[in-house]
């Protein structure tokens, strides 16, 4: 187990595009307003239904693609996405 990216082997985090794919169902969507239905309470976990803790994973229906959480329970965080560390680093380096 390691918290250095570089150091990781056959995994990383999804682009901010296959994300988004994934999120809206690729090719088998069925227009949903959240990913796997209309009715967020379905398919995520969020504030005004978590108590403010996460859930274990697919405790939630899934995706047309199979996928759980992809409406909620956690931050997304995607490998080519850096708006939100730059917006708020105190590291100038970061914002250039």
């Amino acid at each position: 187990m390691t918290t250095d990216p570089s150091k990781v082997v056959r995994h990383r985090l999804p682009t901010e595009a296959e994300w988004e794919y994934a999120a809206r169902r690729g090719n088998k969507g069925n227009g949903y307003k959240y990913a796997g239905s209309n009715n967020v309470d379905d398919v995520a976990w969020y504030k005004g239904n978590s108590g403010s803790k996460t859930h274990e994973v697919g405790t939630k229906a899934p995706n047309e693609l199979g996928l759980y959480d992809m409406s909620g329970n956690v931050w997304e965080c995607c490998s080519d996405w850096y708006g939100w560390i730059l917006q708020f680093s105190t590291d100038e380096s970061l914002q250039q």
